[in-house]
């Protein structure tokens, strides 16, 4: 069987499509055995990795790269005839990982949506992109024979607000073991890793952080993530905050620092709106952190009972939880222990071996469109 699949999320981005392109693509190789991947990877833009750091992420599969915009490529494509089945040598099932999903002449098709989010929460997002992503995802999802979703949530999602029906759909979780293992040296602060945007809702997280150092919490609030939209309501937060001089905003950080803060913070906070999954919480969890997280959208059938979670507006309720991590040390070692279980159900060799399984149902027509 040769596989196409869509490797341009991962060459340039660092956002949790990208996360998953780069490890799924990484766990089939080891898996695939005599199947060929071809990786389609045609953009303007210089990939960000080295040539070293590619071939470490793709082993030997075959990324298939020509310098042309996404556009431009979509265009003649359409335009001739074509797609990007046959820009990798005619494949048998072309995986879509992305919504903004490029022509295919012939292959079967597979499409991962990762949430609905700008359907059923359009707030959170700017006008125009929710229209642009809605008509991407509704295009991929009419002509894809099968649907890989994160999560229950995702899945439901997918069925109510583009009519997939559920036996198209396939609930494939994510993995978290790409998270590399540094020796940890604890330092008593609290972690978030997510971009600072509305939907994140770091302004809830300050004032669970405000009402800790109020009760006499003599740590620090480490933020990890790039700006995002809406981040201005949280960077005016915290520059009136009585803890600011308390709170160290980092940026977006490579995975080399995202490793070290995982190994050296003693909480996580997470108290996000909506999700289609929810990774941060779960990599917490594999870096032996106790969790603190909402459980809003997927990510209470994400965290299970390895979370203290509550509502994303429950300000108190995450200070109360954060309060006991540190001062009960049985009640933290309990969410480190579940967190070590709940991660390891989630890895990536499982993610590929079901999607690898799709692969072959679908180019058998074992999977109904």
């Amino acid at each position: 069987m040769r596989i196409g699949i869509d490797y341009r999320a991962a060459l340039h981005a660092s956002d949790g499509i990208a996360r998953y392109t780069r490890e799924l693509v990484r766990a089939l190789v080891e898996l695939a055995g005599e199947d060929e991947i071809e990786l389609f990877g045609s953009t303007w833009r210089e990939p960000a990795r080295s040539g070293r750091e590619l071939e470490a992420a793709i082993g030997n599969a075959k990324l298939r790269r020509r310098r042309v915009p996404s556009r431009f490529a979509a265009w003649w494509m359409r335009a001739s005839g074509g797609g990007a089945d046959r820009w990798l040598g005619d494949v048998d099932v072309f995986h879509h990982t992305q919504a903004h999903a490029m022509p295919i002449a012939s292959a079967r098709e597979v499409a991962t949506l990762h949430d609905c989010l700008y359907l059923e929460t359009p707030e959170f997002v700017t006008a125009r992109n929710a229209e642009r992503m809605t008509e991407s995802a509704r295009r991929v999802a009419a002509r894809a024979a099968a649907v890989i979703v994160p999560s229950r949530f995702a899945q439901g999602q997918v069925e109510r607000f583009l009519g997939v029906p559920r036996e198209r759909i396939h609930v494939i979780p994510l993995g978290v073991d790409h998270v590399p293992r540094v020796e940890a040296k604890r330092d008593g602060n609290v972690l978030t890793v997510a971009r600072i945007e509305t939907r994140k809702n770091h302004v809830a997280m300050l004032r669970a952080f405000e009402r800790l150092v109020h009760g006499g919490f003599g740590g620090r609030w480490i933020v990890a993530g790039e700006r995002g939209f809406g981040a201005e309501e949280f960077e005016l937060a915290l520059a009136n905050s009585s803890v600011r001089e308390r709170v160290d905003v980092l940026g977006a950080v490579d995975e080399t620092q995202l490793a070290q803060l995982y190994a050296t913070a003693s909480a996580f906070l997470f108290l996000s709106r909506a999700e289609g999954f929810g990774l941060p919480p779960l990599e917490a969890m594999a870096a032996g952190l106790a969790v603190v997280s909402s459980r809003a959208t997927s990510l209470g059938e994400v965290c299970g009972d390895a979370a203290w979670c509550v509502e994303p507006d429950d300000v108190d309720g995450a200070a109360e939880g954060l309060r006991r991590v540190f001062a009960e040390p049985d009640f933290a070692a309990d969410l480190v222990r579940r967190g070590h279980a709940r991660a390891a159900e989630h890895t990536w060799r499982r993610a590929a071996s079901e999607t690898l399984a799709l692969y072959r149902a679908v180019v058998a027509g074992r999977v109904a469109k």
